[in-house]
This record gives structure tokens, sequence and C-alpha cells, in this order.
């Protein structure tokens, strides 16, 4: 596959340049999206001998950790890279995201919310929509029906194209339709 020559490939260039901290990040990357967390841990946990003030790398660890479960673990090394970093917006969305599977909706919430306001300043719309769907889903799981329609057309309104926003929101309408007939 793609993915396993892209391994091979980067596992030769970091034989040759150990302290590559580029590849040795997109192996990382490679690792986490082919499902392989513990090789994905072990070559973080490596590239944070060489670089430990990434934040990249430090993200990537807190997404392994996350993957495979460990959520302390990824609670810490996701505040460790927006401690260095704290103007990206897909740091606070991820952490947000591991906060909103352990039901810690009001960590949740504000960490969704500092994605959100830092994508505005980054003039991202993915992530603008991003971060309004995050929120929608929250109050939609919470039961706020109203908060959750609002930021789910907010996200719509960022990126008519985001098919996560769309699906929820006709989803609730629907509920809702239901409840009042």
């Amino acid at each position: 596959s793609e993915a396993s020559d892209k391994v091979r490939v980067l596992r030769k260039a970091l034989k040759l340049s150990p302290n590559y901290v580029e590849a040795r990040l997109e192996l990382t990357e490679v690792l986490i999206e082919i499902g392989d967390y513990s090789q994905a841990k072990i070559q973080v946990d490596s590239t944070l001998n060489y670089d430990r003030g990434n934040p990249y790398v430090w993200f990537n660890k807190g997404r392994a950790h996350a993957l495979a479960g460990e959520d302390q673990a990824a609670r810490k090394s996701f505040e460790r890279a927006i401690k260095i970093k704290d103007d990206s917006p897909d740091f606070y969305l991820t952490f947000g995201q591991l906060q909103f599977r352990r039901s810690a909706w009001d960590q949740a919430l504000t960490t969704f919310e500092k994605a959100l306001s830092t994508a505005i300043a980054t003039r991202s719309t993915d992530e603008q929509a991003d971060a309004w769907y995050w929120k929608g889903r929250l109050h939609s799981t919470k039961g706020d029906t109203s908060n959750a329609v609002d930021s789910f057309k907010k996200a719509l309104s960022v990126n008519p194209n985001h098919e996560e926003a769309g699906i929820r929101l006709v989803t609730i309408e629907q509920q809702i339709q239901l409840e009042d007939s």
C-alpha cells in the first residue's frame, strides 16, 4: 500500500539522518493514519530526543495516546503542545474532542470556543466550521437543541460543504418536527 511504502521510505531516510525531525513527524502521522499507535508513540518519543520544543511533536504524541485510549497521557501532551503554540485551532479542536469523548462538557465547550476564536484570528474557515460543528455536537449531546441548531447553522454559513454539520442539522430539525407534531 501507499502508506506502507511511505513508512519504508521514511524509515530509510531516518537511518541516514536520525535527527531529521520533519521526517520523524511525517512518519508518526502516517503511523497514526494506518492505526499503528504503538509504533507512532515509539516514533514520537524518539523525536522528542531531537526536539522537545516542537509543538507538533507533542500534538502527535497526544493524538497517538488519544487514539490508543490513553486519555491522561493524551491530555498532558495536548496541553504541552498548546502551551508551546497557543494559536493552532487544530490543537484545540483535537483536544476538545478528547474532552468531549470523556464527557467533560464544560472543558470541551471552553476548548471548542478557544478553537473558534483562534480559527477566526487565523482566518481558517474550515477550522471555524469544525469548531461550530463540535460546539453543535456538544449542545446536541447535552439536549440543548436550540444552541445545537444555531451552531450547526453557523458551521454551514462558514463552510456550506461541511457535510457532518448538514447531516446533524437535518436530523435535529426532523426530531423537532416530530416532537411538535
